[in-house]
């Protein structure tokens, strides 16, 4: 019993690490940097996306079956692969691991060049590809053994994270002397938990908890003769735990910006760099790099098992080994392109994905009084997968076609929220409440599975027969 609730707490602490990447460090502190005197309201609200949601949605997950397939595919099979691929390649190769490893080295790395050698070298260079090559190699090692993970990340790199960050945050609040300006940004004038929630969005945590779902519940189900009940409890047990710790961080990191937003810092990677000098002298450097890459590695590896798992379920074709060194490279290759680009690239992704995502969890963690209507859900997604194209097609305008363009202009005066990021909402509500107006025909269930598992059990009932037989 010790050793199981021991697993159920490294393994919130693997997945805490798995969801708090780089990008996550520096949107909390600026957050506090730019909501001024309505802080803890921008903040709650940067909590309820980035903690809350992500928390809800592996909940979601793992009540449906034990992946993002079995999540999506309660609209339909086709619906489920299509939403379940675009998930896998994005947070794979396309854009969260060359994101990560881009900001573990503009964040970490540069700003030890430029301490040391006074120069900034760009990712394109010598140097900057060699980083790459090194980051990539020790991720696809770590990634490589899966059924340690909970023991090298869960144990230590998680615990040696927390420690670091809250050692940050403690000691900056406590020997800094920045007057905190409590005049907000114009964003955050009105508005502020709204604002502060959109912020949330760009963390990709509640879409990282679709695929992250199946990953722990495999970790957290020592057999397939344990009970789903059972198992679906310690991966509530464990998100809990990994979701809490990054509330206290949050919520750290971003009075920490708050504190520090008289220090004429603009960023948030700038005042952490900043709140690390003034919090550790000339060693906060370091500290900070050490941070930055602990949270960028922890996550990266956490993505490419995950989707080299997916990858080896849906498809086949190659062995798991294969999709990780597949991953790997791809993702190794697309970092180059820089993180500015990687980020424009995954905002109108962003603005489609989470829609849909917000939408499925709502109507299922209200099962009860749906009862797993499948037009319910198909309807909900008639009318929310409009919105969540004309915002991504915005974004996507505005980025690629230097003009914005909104396909649903026309229309957004006479939707309440219309004009904000969560014009999907009401349309949501009117399309459950036509999918409850046809007849009853429940979902089906499209399980991902476990080839690896399958083919262990086939070669041992074999090995059984063949004892009977001699």
């Amino acid at each position: 019993m010790r050793f199981f609730m021991n697993r159920i707490l490294f393994s919130g602490l693997m997945l805490m690490s798995f969801y708090f990447g780089a990008g996550n460090l520096i949107f909390a502190p600026q957050v506090g940097l730019e909501s001024g005197y309505n802080v803890f309201s921008a903040l709650s609200g940067f909590t309820l996306s980035a903690v809350i949601i992500p928390f809800v949605t592996l909940v979601a997950v793992t009540f449906t079956g034990d992946s993002g397939l079995s999540f999506y595919g309660r609209v339909g099979k086709y619906f489920g692969y299509a939403l379940t691929i675009l998930l896998v390649v994005s947070l794979g190769p396309l854009f969260a691991i060359p994101r990560v490893a881009n900001v573990s080295y503009e964040l970490g790395i540069q700003p030890l060049l430029q301490d040391n050698l006074h120069t900034a070298l760009p990712i394109s260079s010598s140097f900057g590809l060699v980083y790459i090559t090194l980051f990539f190699l020790i991720s696809y090692t770590l990634s490589l053994y899966g059924d340690r993970l909970v023991d090298t990340i869960g144990k230590y790199l998680s615990p040696a994270l927390v420690i670091f960050i809250l050692a940050l945050v403690v000691t900056y609040l406590a020997v800094g002397n920045d007057p905190s300006a409590v005049q907000p940004a114009e964003k955050y004038l009105t508005g502020a938990f709204a604002t502060g929630a959109i912020e949330g969005y760009g963390t990709l945590d509640a879409l990282a908890s679709v695929i992250f779902g199946g990953l722990v519940l495999q970790t957290l189900r020592p057999s397939p003769d344990t009970p789903i009940a059972d198992v679906r409890k310690s991966v509530i047990q464990a998100g809990f735990i990994a979701c809490f710790l990054l509330g206290v961080i949050y919520f750290g990191l971003g009075f920490l910006g708050n504190y520090a937003s008289g220090s004429e810092q603009t960023s948030g990677a700038q005042l952490l760099i900043y709140a690390s000098t003034i919090a550790f002298g000339k060693a906060g450097i370091y500290v900070f790099a050490i941070i930055v890459f602990l949270a960028c590695l922890t996550t990266a590896v956490g993505l490419l098992k995950t989707i080299a798992n997916y990858s080896h379920n849906l498809f086949g074709i190659f062995s798991e080994k294969g999709w990780l060194i597949l991953y790997s490279i791809s993702s190794a290759v697309l970092s180059i392109q820089g993180l500015s680009s990687v980020i424009k690239t995954s905002i109108p992704f962003i603005y489609f994905t989470y829609p849909i995502t917000i939408a499925l969890v709502i109507v299922t963690m209200f099962n009860k009084f749906t009862k797993d209507r499948v037009w319910v859900y198909r309807w909900v997604m008639i009318f929310v997968i409009p919105f969540a194209f004309a915002d991504c097609f915005k974004f996507f305008s505005t980025f690629f076609l230097d003009h914005e363009i909104d396909i649903l202009a026309w229309l957004r005066p006479f939707i309440p929220f219309g004009s904000s990021d969560f014009s999907w909402f009401v349309p949501m509500l009117i399309g459950a409440a036509i999918g409850f107006c046809f007849p009853k025909k429940e979902v089906v269930t499209y399980l991902l599975g476990d080839r690896e598992q399958a083919r262990r059990q086939r070669k041992q009932q074999a090995e059984d027969e063949f004892e009977d037989v001699v």
